[in-house]
């Protein structure tokens, strides 16, 4: 995957981001989270690509963020930039193929 297509894909994963504020994602949250990011990647993903990329960002998500930042992105239709940018470099390091 090239990487303008990962940071399309990203953008509307940092704007559906429905996340509480727990340490780690609850099921109903990671849930939530995941069908969000398939809505987004289905568009440019197979179903199964698209599954493995949205699951790896969960993952991604609970590594690298602290509960405030992820209620801080949660709470925001825009979220911060510099929180934006932290969720894609995090993203791409974990979950990009054939980096």
């Amino acid at each position: 995957m090239n990487t303008f297509r990962l940071l399309a894909l990203l953008a509307p994963v940092a704007l559906v981001l429905p996340l509480s504020a727990n340490a780690a994602m609850d099921k109903a949250t990671r849930d939530n989270f995941t069908q969000n990011c398939m809505a987004a990647a289905s568009q440019k993903l197979d179903a199964k690509a698209a599954q493995a990329y949205c699951t790896c960002g969960a993952n991604s998500v609970n590594k690298h963020f602290s509960d405030a930042e992820i209620k801080t992105l949660s709470a925001s239709a825009t979220p911060p930039d510099a929180l934006t940018t932290r969720l894609r470099t995090a993203v791409t390091e974990d979950c990009a193929k054939g980096k």
